[in-house]
C-alpha cells in the first residue's frame, strides 16, 4: 500500500510522534542500565563484604524493567507505540520514507557550515540501514522486524523459564535466576 501524495506529510508526522515514544523507551532502558551499574559498583566499593541481598534485589528490578521494555518494543499490536508497529507502518507506506526526507531531517539539525557533512553522513547511513533506493526497502524492514521478534521471543522464553515459574516460597537469589548477558543481548 502506498498512501496518496496528499497524505504523506500526515503519515510522516504520525511516524515522528511514534518514534519519539519509541526513542524514549530505548533511552530509559539505557539510563536504567547505567543506574543499575552505578549502584552495583558503588555498593561493592563502599561495602565489599556485604551479603549481596540489596544488589540482588536491585538487579532483579532492573532486569524485569529491561525485559518489559523489550516486550513493549516488540508488541505487534498496531495501536501500540512499539518499534514493531512503527516498522510495520513504514513498511506499509515505504514510499513515504524517502532518502531525501531522511537527509533533509539530518541537515535541519545542524549549522549551515555542517550541512554538507551531515548530508553525506545521513545519505551513507540511509544506505547502510534502509537500502540503496530512494525510499526504505521493505526487505530491510522485514529483517528488522524478524530480529526484534527473535529478541522478544528470547526474552519471553527467559521470563517463562527463569522468572515467571519460580516457586515464590523458595529463595531464588537473582544472581542464580537472571543472566544479564542474555538480557543485554536482547
Amino acid at each position: 500500500m502506498t498512501a496518496p501524495t496528499k497524505d504523506r506529510d500526515a503519515i510522516r508526522n504520525r511516524w515522528r510522534e511514534r518514534l519519539k515514544r519509541v526513542d524514549s523507551h530505548i533511552t530509559q532502558a539505557f539510563v536504567h542500565r547505567h543506574i543499575w551499574q552505578s549502584v552495583r559498583d558503588e555498593i561493592v566499593r563502599v561495602n565489599p563484604t556485604s551479603d549481596g541481598q540489596f544488589v540482588e534485589s536491585c538487579t532483579r528490578v532492573y532486569a524485569e524493567s529491561i525485559m518489559l521494555t523489550i516486550r513493549r518494543l516488540a508488541d505487534t499490536d498496531d495501536n501500540t507505540d512499539s518499534l514493531w508497529a512503527l516498522w510495520a507502518a513504514i513498511r506499509a507506506n515505504n514510499e513515504c520514507a524517502t532518502r531525501a526526507d531522511y537527509i533533509a531531517s539530518a541537515v535541519a539539525l545542524v549549522e549551515p557550515h555542517d550541512a554538507a557533512s551531515a548530508a553525506a553522513q545521513s545519505d551513507r547511513h540511509f544506505t547502510e540501514s534502509f537500502g540503496t533506493g530512494s525510499h526504505v526497502d521493505r526487505d530491510k524492514i522485514d529483517l528488522y522486524q524478524a530480529s526484534l521478534a527473535n529478541d522478544a521471543e528470547r526474552v519471553k522464553v527467559f521470563v517463562d523459564t527463569r522468572i515467571a515459574h519460580l516457586d515464590p516460597m523458595v529463595d531464588h537469589p537473582a544472581a542464580q535466576s537472571i543472566d544479564l548477558g542474555e538480557i543485554h543481548g536482547a
